[in-house]
């Protein structure tokens, strides 16, 4: 287990394992045992408790109103997430790094849409075609032509064209790539006592972006921009929600 912290700086480093071994002992609130020296030794923990800039971080991640997923994929097979918690006017996450560790911020809620933006590369693209119309096609089709393989991709797009469905220009860009899927995902509840959710999934080229829907068998790309991507992403946090 490795771990980085430098509160001067708001690094705070860790792998996934040493996250949860924290947040457990933290929500147990048991004194910091031998288990724990490595935090101790990096200045996370004390004989008081949790060092004070993390109290409202990891009381978000333990209590939080409303949590977050964001996942990316790259052409090339490579993958990245990140992990979020909001409580009142506290936000914390926990993004993948290069490195394989993972960096524990904290973040206030009303900036959410732009780290987000900052972790999927969001930035303009031009208008990938002149139509307003989705592209449609099976789910299944959709994920082939979003593998981690040109060959799988050229398999897929294959299979696409041989049902008779005319080809279209967003294949021509996904097979040979390079392309961005990515999405993200607020979870949370109404007041009412029901669970609530918005998702978003963005495919993001050189030469366009595209909106992805997909449900039971069947998806849909919807051409977009950036800046429409961007207001999708400050509808994330609900207006209401059940306080923790």
């Amino acid at each position: 287990m490795n771990v980085r912290f430098a509160p001067e700086t708001g690094e705070f480093l860790m792998d996934q394992s040493a996250f949860d071994q924290l947040i457990n002992w933290a929500a147990a609130g048991d004194p910091p045992g031998p288990e724990l020296e490595e935090f101790r030794q990096a200045g996370v923990i004390s004989a008081d408790g949790l060092h004070d800039t993390l109290v409202p971080p990891i009381t978000a991640v333990m209590d939080p109103s409303c949590q977050l997923r964001i996942d990316v994929f790259d052409h090339d097979g490579s993958e990245r997430c990140a992990d979020g918690w909001l409580n009142g006017n506290t936000g914390a996450l926990l993004a993948d790094r290069a490195s394989g560790m993972r960096h524990f911020f904290e973040v206030h809620p009303t900036l959410i849409p732009a780290v987000v933006a900052k972790l999927v590369k969001l930035q303009p693209r031009p208008r990938f075609t002149s139509e307003t119309e989705p592209l449609l096609m099976p789910r299944s089709s959709l994920e082939g032509l979003l593998g981690g393989s040109v060959a799988e991709r050229e398999a897929a797009a294959s299979r696409f064209t041989s049902t008779g469905d005319a080809p279209h220009p967003v294949i021509d860009v996904l097979v040979p790539g390079p392309w961005r899927r990515w999405s993200v995902t607020s979870m949370w509840v109404e007041p009412s006592g029901r669970p609530a959710s918005y998702g978003l999934q963005v495919i993001d080229t050189d030469q366009g972006m595209w909106r992805c829907e997909a449900s039971g068998v069947d998806a849909s790309l919807w051409p977009t921009r950036s800046t429409d991507v961007w207001r999708a992403l400050t509808r994330l946090l609900p207006d209401e929600v059940e306080e923790p």
